[in-house]
């Protein structure tokens, strides 16, 4: 990063002046990262955040991140931080995103793999982190 497809997203978070939270997988150097990165609405770049620490079987194909991404970023709509899947269970990494003040959290998760159980555990963990932060969070299953 950047490359064609995050410099192709900067231009259309721009053209149509929104901020766009995604989560992608980045390669750097041979080894896949689970990344989330945040566009602010002129398109430019404002986070790029590794997932600290792959879940279970995820070990086997991305690497680990560390805790220099657990940031919150002013944006056009507000302070915005963002966490992935099960980092939601690591209380210092929520801590670090509520002592910067954040507003809004993305929360992404993979989709409910192993069924409604999961569905229910995204909802109650990213209600948790939004009562407690008093951040308003936006989950959007994929998949």
């Amino acid at each position: 990063m950047p490359g064609p497809v995050t410099e192709a997203v900067a231009a259309s978070a721009r053209r149509h002046n929104i901020v766009v939270a995604l989560g992608v997988n980045e390669r750097d150097h041979g080894t896949l990262y689970n990344t989330q990165i945040i566009f602010d609405a002129d398109g430019t770049l404002l986070l790029k955040r590794r997932k600290i620490t792959p879940t279970f079987h995820e070990r086997m194909i991305w690497g680990q991140g560390d805790g220099s991404g657990l940031k919150v970023v002013e944006t056009a709509v507000g302070r915005v931080g963002a966490l992935a899947c099960w980092e939601h269970y690591n209380p210092l990494a929520r801590y670090a995103l509520m002592a910067q003040h954040e507003e809004i959290h993305v929360a992404q998760f993979p989709g409910s793999l192993v069924g409604p159980i999961f569905a229910e555990q995204m909802e109650v963990t990213t209600r948790h982190h939004a009562l407690e932060s008093g951040a308003s969070s936006s989950m959007r299953r994929v998949g």
